[in-house]
């Protein structure tokens, strides 16, 4: 279930998702650096897995 948020995490792989990482989406970004939403499904589905099975990233 989702639900209404202005915070995210930044992810980073084989690391989990912790407090100190947490931004709003409101924060300042060069837009070359925001991914697309399939960029981003990627990259979440990316990082799930390295805790999963470990994957080489």
């Amino acid at each position: 279930m989702m639900s209404v948020s202005n915070k995210v995490y930044i992810l980073t792989l084989g690391k989990p998702a912790l407090k100190k990482d947490i931004a709003t989406i409101f924060d300042y970004a060069e837009i070359q650096e925001f991914p697309n939403t399939r960029e981003q499904e990627e990259f979440s589905q990316k990082w799930l897995n390295s805790f999963l099975n470990r994957e080489t990233y």
